[in-house]
């Protein structure tokens, strides 16, 4: 049992840490999310989201819950903060009205991708059922 929360502890904390480093990477045609607003990628007007809150903000916060996955080897905070990380990047693409091109793809993108199949990947990990003689 300690290996599997050991490797569920490395996991969501690699999770973490790729959904952190994406937020300074560039994302398409050499926008980071700290130039983004939340209110800007969206594809719906809504008067409660801020147009001052960053893309950043949004990122750091699902950091901090696969992070927070981390410290209880829990699969399912990991896999909620890669899932926003997600989100926030394909809501990204939507708004941008372009053609898809794997030139305009920033590294950023590749990390949130990186660590959404990581998140999907600890879905594989199982707890072992010891039968007791």
């Amino acid at each position: 049992m300690k290996k599997r929360r050991v490797l569920l502890f490395v996991a969501s904390l690699l999770i973490a840490i790729l959904i952190f480093i994406s937020t300074s990477l560039p994302w398409w045609d050499g926008d980071t999310p700290m130039l983004e607003s939340i209110g800007t990628i969206l594809p719906f007007e809504t008067p409660n989201i801020s147009l001052f809150i960053s893309v950043t903000s949004v990122l750091w916060t699902a950091s901090v819950f696969a992070l927070v996955g981390a410290i209880f080897a829990t699969k399912s905070l990991a896999l909620f903060g890669a899932s926003v990380a997600m989100a926030i990047a394909v809501l990204w693409f939507m708004s941008l009205d372009v053609a898809f091109s794997l030139s305009s793809v920033g590294l950023g993108i590749w990390s949130v991708v990186g660590a959404f199949c990581l998140a999907l990947c600890l879905l594989l990990i199982r707890k072992r059922h010891v039968q007791e003689k």
